[in-house]
């Protein structure tokens, strides 16, 4: 029996001793607790990893000229294993210890991602009016240097130690 049909087995079991309607997350919670299902070691890993990821991708801190901007950096690459196959791992550094060609990876491949996402939404906007859109067409602007330099506006340098020191723990108190 695969593990798909193995756990819709157990969550018949949970729906004919538990009445109403229940999350994902409390079945999960009570496969758990009744020890109907617990986690290998390499799935504790995993779910542990993407814990760690989000905590390092939150961690910011207040630059001199008062930016907040992102402490750890990652970069995907592809590493090859013993059995000559590859796999897509990501490495973290700290952006004040990284090389300058580590974070110029990390800058490429984040705006890689920003440029996979703005040709998702114009596919989804060219396809939304030419298919389903009765009005005239939806215009969406992809050029964001304007969205940027507004942004800008917004940044006020800090001026004193003490008002550093409250940036640099609000930017603290974001990421926990």
């Amino acid at each position: 029996m695969s593990f798909e049909k193995q756990l819709l087995k157990f969550i018949d079991e949970y729906r004919d001793i538990n009445d109403g309607e229940k999350t994902a997350r409390e079945i999960a919670a009570w496969l758990l607790h009744e020890k109907k299902c617990q986690p290998t070691p390499q799935e504790a890993i995993d779910i542990l990893t993407r814990h760690v990821s989000r905590a390092m991708r939150g961690q910011f801190s207040i630059d001199p000229d008062g930016r907040k901007v992102r402490q750890k950096h990652a970069v995907r690459r592809s590493i090859q294993d013993a059995d000559g196959s590859f796999k897509q791992q990501t490495f973290w550094q700290d952006m004040d210890l990284a090389s300058p060609q580590f974070m110029f990876e990390s800058f490429q491949q984040r705006r890689g991602a920003l440029a996979d996402g703005a040709w998702q939404l114009d596919q989804d906007n060219t396809s939304y009016n030419k298919f389903h859109n009765k009005g005239a067409p939806l215009q969406i602007m992809l050029d964001f240097r304007d969205d940027i330099e507004e942004r800008k506006m917004f940044l006020k340098p800090l001026n004193s130690s003490e008002e550093d020191a409250e940036a640099v723990a609000a930017a603290e108190d974001d990421t926990e």
